[in-house]
This record gives structure tokens, C-alpha cells and sequence, in this order.
């Protein structure tokens, strides 16, 4: 914000302010009637406290950072939703195999973890290319980014450990659906 003489940029109002000790609401009537005695008609328009013009001047950062907020969420769920539809149609793809591993004795627990390992695979895929766009990213966001370090090692460990979390829950779904899959009736699929 740039300050201007009043000499260089006349201006039909202006802006009083004052520090006080006191509550600031309790003194206004006090301020409104000195101000009455300099002037009789100058008019009073507004008053309002430091803390709430900063809260009105930071209206439309916060807007943005709830609407970031937002459609980061959508984008987790719509990965996540991703996930699931494609482990899912693998599993379905799968259901002779995993039939006939359980025909000849497999455990649900060893059906579990060979679908499990198959996710894994593919994310730990999608973090090896990720995290060099996301490191490349932080340069263009540093400005955007208040309180925080771009290369915030926090920030990006929570935001790993929060997609394995939610692909690990997604594929949990199907590998247990893949578990319970009856060995002849998976056989007789195809």
C-alpha cells in the first residue's frame, strides 16, 4: 500500500485514527462528540477497530484459501474414487485367478495382501512422479504460501501419508470383496 500527501492525492473524506488504551467501542461516543466540537457538520460515516478492518481486508484471502481448500478435498476424493474404480475392475478381471489361488488353498489374508501389493505398486508409482512435479511446484506457490517453508518437510510427509491413508482404504474395499469370493463359483465365472 502506497501513501499519499494529501497535497498530491486530495481526497473528499478521511480517515481518523487513534490508540487507546480503553475499549475501543466505549470511547466512540466520546470521539464523536469532540469531533462534533471541531466541526458541527462533519459527518461520521463508519467506525470500525483495527482488528475488524484487517478481518475485512483479508475477506478475499480467505475466500480463496476456503475455495483451495475445497477443491483439494474434491480433488482427494475424486483420487480416491479413481482408486478404488480401478483396483475394483481389477479384481473383476481377476475373480478366475483369485478363484482358483483359493481352490487350491489360499488364505483370504494371502488374497488380501497379493491385491494390496498390486496398489502399492501403482502408488508408490504415482509418488515417484509426483513428488518431482510437486518439489518443481513449490517454486511457483512461494508466494502464495504464508507461515510456511516451501519445502516444508511437514507439509509434505502429512500430504504422502494422507494419500497412501486414503488409497490404502480404497483398496482395502475390493481386496476384501476379492477375499470372500467363492473358489467354484469364481471358477465357473469364466
Amino acid at each position: 500500500m502506497v501513501f499519499y500527501p494529501i497535497s498530491q492525492k486530495p481526497s473528499h473524506g478521511f480517515e481518523l485514527v487513534l490508540r487507546t488504551a480503553a475499549d475501543p467501542n466505549g470511547i466512540a461516543a466520546e470521539v464523536h462528540s469532540v469531533l462534533k466540537q471541531i466541526n458541527n457538520r462533519l459527518p461520521i460515516l463508519e467506525q470500525q477497530t483495527l482488528n475488524d478492518q484487517i478481518e475485512h481486508s483479508l475477506e478475499q484471502q480467505k475466500m480463496i484459501t476456503s475455495l483451495c481448500s475445497i477443491f483439494g478435498l474434491l480433488a482427494l476424493l475424486l483420487a480416491s474414487i479413481g482408486i478404488y474404480g480401478t483396483l475394483a475392475y481389477s479384481v473383476a478381471g481377476r475373480t478366475a485367478e483369485i478363484g482358483t489361488r483359493m481352490a487350491i488353498g489360499a488364505r483370504k489374508s494371502h488374497v488380501i495382501s497379493l491385491v494390496l501389493r498390486d496398489l502399492v505398486f501403482v502408488l508408490l508409482a504415482g509418488l515417484l512422479l509426483g513428488l518431482p512435479f510437486a518439489f518443481g511446484a513449490t517454486r511457483w506457490l512461494e508466494s502464495f504460501l504464508f507461515g510456511v517453508r516451501p519445502l516444508d518437510p511437514l507439509a509434505f510427509s502429512a500430504s504422502v501419508l494422507l494419500i497412501c491413508a486414503i488409497a490404502l482404504f480404497a483398496g482395502y474395499l475390493p481386496a476384501r470383496r476379492a477375499a470372500n469370493i467363492e473358489p467354484m463359483r469364481a471358477l465357473r465365472h469364466e
